[in-house]
């Protein structure tokens, strides 16, 4: 499987995206002054690596979560972050897939 990862981009960027174990419905609220939650949906048992990057492309919060079958939210602590744009890498460990959103922080 091919995977390019460009985290300035809204959209998703994976070869083989239907191999991804969980489907992204919304991140929300979009822009935030807090905490940002993912809901998805987990077509199996799965581990996730949230990443948000800044815009220079640095990495500046990772979060690694264990996900089961069925409905989830996942929170993900962005208070300490400056107001700006950034965009959040999920990526899939089990299956490689890659899907990133862009946030605003207020």
């Amino acid at each position: 499987m091919i995977i390019a990862a460009i985290p300035w981009c809204d959209q998703i960027i994976a070869a083989g995206i239907e191999d991804m174990a969980s489907t992204v419905s919304s991140i929300y609220p979009n822009p935030t002054s807090g905490s940002i939650f993912i809901s998805l949906f987990a077509k199996q048992n799965t581990d996730l690596q949230l990443t948000v990057y800044n815009l220079l492309g640095q990495p500046v919060l990772r979060q690694n979560n264990t996900v089961a079958v069925g409905n989830q939210t996942i929170q993900l602590p962005t208070e300490n972050l400056a107001q700006g744009i950034y965009i959040v890498q999920i990526a899939d460990k089990k299956t490689g897939a890659v899907v990133t959103k862009k946030i605003v922080k207020d």
